[in-house]
């Protein structure tokens, strides 16, 4: 791995962070966010993807001929996909005692995204299961 592409994955990966939690905070999903307060969330996510911008673009010249299309998108992908793990790991152990049983607050609603309002990541996956399993 050259040192161009390390660093094209970090880059993505840091913003994808920083955009997860923006979205945690905008739309109040204690479970993905790392954070009790939603200003805390704000302002981790403005310095994650205004720094990983400036630490990729300003410090160094990127206008030379680096990585190719099919690389940046395979990075991309990969970057995106390794942020949202990430945020999912760290969150559901940030805030494993979470959990809301959905049958207990409300029971005619459906999982979904909003169920991360609620409990973590890995809980509504495992209540989701939980559930096929009885139907």
């Amino acid at each position: 791995m050259g040192n161009l592409t390390a660093e094209f994955f970090f880059f993505v990966f840091i913003s994808c962070c920083g955009v997860l939690q923006f979205v945690a905070s905008y739309r109040r999903l204690k479970g993905i966010s790392f954070f009790q307060r939603t200003i805390s969330g704000y302002l981790f996510a403005v310095l994650a993807i205004a720094g990983a911008f400036c630490w990729f673009f300003i410090a160094e010249n990127r206008h030379a001929p680096g990585l190719e299309g099919a690389e940046v998108f395979a990075l991309f992908i990969a970057g995106s996909l390794a942020a949202f793990i990430f945020t999912a790991c760290l969150s559901s152990v940030i805030k494993r005692k979470l959990h809301l049983s959905m049958e207990q607050d409300n029971p005619g609603e459906k999982p979904g995204l909003d169920s991360l309002r609620r409990m973590t990541y890995f809980q509504a996956i495992a209540g989701y299961f939980r559930n096929k399993d009885r139907g």
